[in-house]
């Protein structure tokens, strides 16, 4: 929400209709739990043939189960995200059913698995196989790790 609208003041209904209306008015954005889905609509508002991206994805694995104590104070102070967010899946699958979308996209990836650093700037050409990561590596270093498939993935229609 702040990123859409930060001149409305932090946390009004103003910041959230406000958020909501850009959003609308966007000609494309992409929602990561709906990326295929995104990225087949993004070939559809931008009338581009685009068939191949690299998913990137975290090394860490996260536990999603918390008690209800610590999720209503998430969504205590997280109020007006969460409900941008509803009305940005709600806006993205209008836009689908507008193009008609059915579920016809498949992504074929590389099985090759890499990985790097995300400063890899500072170690040009330094990457490694997924399998080679170690369990050992602390919890600083997986939150710099990303990987991805080698020769990313195609993005195919399914008849």
């Amino acid at each position: 929400t702040q990123m859409l609208a930060p001149e409305a003041g932090l946390g009004t209904e103003e910041q959230l209709e406000l958020a909501k209306k850009r959003l609308k008015a966007m000609i494309w954005f992409g929602i990561l739990e709906y990326w295929p889905e995104s990225m087949w609509l993004f070939r559809q508002e931008l009338k581009t043939d685009l068939s191949f991206y690299t998913p990137v994805f975290n090394l860490n694995k996260y536990n999603h189960n918390i008690s209800s104590y610590a999720r209503n104070v998430l969504e205590s102070h997280n109020k007006q995200d969460i409900e941008l967010y509803a009305y940005a899946t709600k806006l993205l699958h209008e836009r689908l059913n507008k193009h008609q979308w059915h579920q016809n996209i498949v992504l074929s990836c590389d099985d090759n698995i890499i990985c790097w650093h995300k400063e890899h700037n500072k170690q040009p050409n330094s990457y490694w196989s997924y399998n080679k990561t170690s369990a050992s590596v602390t919890p600083y270093e997986k939150e710099n790790i990303v990987c991805g498939p080698k020769m990313g993935c195609n993005m195919l229609e399914s008849k």
